[in-house]
């Protein structure tokens, strides 16, 4: 008896599958280090810097962005995971979402910004 072999089939095979799709993604580490380094690269900071304990404007926004995006791309990632990753709490990841979705609503830039980064990842 013969066995038949499945192709291996992806959201990646399908140019066209919607974006809503890739909430099925898992945060895994290298995910999260390829996130990190597209969004210090795209604020012009380095990932350690993402990541530091500063609370320096410049690399807030930033590491506010990037909570956002991990929660809203990656699927079942909770606060905990994202704070895990980001070496603070969960209420800290909590607040720093609900600031910059209060933000992209108010602000047209800040939603481009946005936009663009989700493409990126």
């Amino acid at each position: 008896m013969t066995e038949i072999k499945a192709p291996k089939i992806s959201y990646m095979s399908f140019p066209a599958v919607d974006r809503t799709l890739m909430k099925h993604r898992l945060l895994t580490p290298q995910e999260f280090d390829r996130a990190i380094n597209i969004v210090a690269s795209s604020y012009g900071i380095t990932p350690k810097e993402l990541t530091s304990r500063s609370r320096r404007a410049k690399f807030v926004r930033p590491r506010h962005m990037l909570s956002l995006l991990l929660r809203n791309i990656f699927y079942k990632v909770c606060f905990t995971d994202i704070g895990y990753y980001l070496e603070r709490n969960h209420a800290t990841i909590l607040v720093a979402c609900k600031k910059i979705k209060g933000e992209i609503e108010l602000y047209k830039d800040v939603k481009e910004e946005y936009k663009h980064l989700e493409m990126l990842i």
